[in-house]
Parts: structure tokens; sequence; C-alpha cells
């Protein structure tokens, strides 16, 4: 039972994720159980971005450690209510263009693909060490990192869809689009829902 755990095995998607697309789109359209542990990876991703927000703007005193849990346990809800979104719009495009899909795969795909932006820990531990500039030295290496990701998701749907560059661009971009004017309506929306009750 330890044997697949000991040769590093589980490893190897993660790997794929980030240096073979290729590879990592034959290896999840075999395999059903990279959904399961796609979800592990973004909730790791998800502790290793709330330690580097706790380390950045956080004094470190008594609610230090509650603001990690709670900071987890939102990110992690959030992104999921999002990858939910952001999927079923790109599964949307994908079926309106005519191409095969898979709605689980894309999923998995992109918490494979956010794996990278768990390297934002080391950057915040130096950036802690900076008591001006820090916080820029941290912004400017998340987004480096969210681009890398959002390339990962570009490449590697190009392989699990088997499309070309361009139109795996311009699925994550409408997906995105579409999750960025849905994400402004329920502000909207919500905003005077609340405005309602001060007005009546």
């Amino acid at each position: 039972m330890m044997r697949p755990a000991l040769s590093l095995e589980w490893l190897d998607p993660l790997y794929y994720s980030l240096f073979d697309h290729e590879r990592f789109a034959s290896r999840l359209r075999r395999s059903s159980a990279l959904l399961i542990s796609s979800f592990a990876v973004a909730a790791l991703v998800a502790l290793c971005e709330a330690v580097a927000f706790a380390l950045i703007i956080s004094d470190r005193g008594r609610g230090y450690l509650s603001s990690i849990l709670y900071g987890w346990i939102l990110l992690f809800s959030v992104r999921t209510i999002v990858l939910l979104l952001r999927s079923s719009a790109a599964s949307l495009v994908l079926e309106m263009k005519g191409h095969e899909h898979s709605y689980s795969d894309r999923i998995a795909l992109h918490n494979y693909a956010l794996f990278l932006k768990a390297f934002i820990l080391p950057f915040s531990f130096i950036a802690s060490l900076f008591p001006v500039g820090g916080g820029v030295l941290f912004v400017l290496a998340w987004s480096v990192l969210s681009l890398f990701s959002f390339i990962s998701v570009v490449q590697s749907g190009r392989h699990i869809h088997s499309i070309d560059f361009g139109t795996s661009l311009l699925v994550s971009i409408t997906s995105s689009l579409a999750l960025f004017f849905l994400s402004i309506f329920t502000v909207i929306v919500f905003s005077l829902f609340i405005i309602s009750f001060f007005i009546r």
C-alpha cells in the first residue's frame, strides 16, 4: 500500500502539468482519479497563498494562525466556485465551436495549473524581510505566477481538447471575461439589494 507513495508516481501528473502538457492530457483522459487529486492540489495552493498573505499583511499577533485558517477556507471556497463557473463557461464555448470536451477534465486542468501559484510562499518570505517595497515584490511575484498559470491552462487545454493554440487562448479568455462580467453583475445586484434596506 505504501509502494505507490514511496515511488512518487503520484507526483507524475503534477510534473506533467508543468512541463509536459501533452502527457498530462493523455494521463487525464485515462484516469478519472486525477479530478479528485486536483482538488488536493487546489487546497495546497490555497494554504500556501493564505500563509503568504498572512506573512505580508498580518502583524503575527494572537490571531495569526486563525487568520491563516479562515483565509485558507475562504480562499479555497471562493476559488472552487470560480473554478466551477469558469469551467462551465469554457465548456459552453467549446460546445458552441463544436469541439470535443469534458467538464471534469477542464476542472482538473484548472486545478493543476494553480500549482504554480504555490511558489508565492518563498517570495512572501523574502518580501516580508523588507519593511519597504516588500508588498510591491509580493504583488509582482503573484502577478507573474498568475500569468504562468494562465499560460499553463491554455497549453494544457490545447492538448486535452485537441485544438490549436489560438482556439485554446480564445476559450480561456472568453471564460475569464464571462466570469468577470458575472462578478460585476452579482456585485451590482447585491449592492442594490443592500441599499434597498436603507431606503425603506
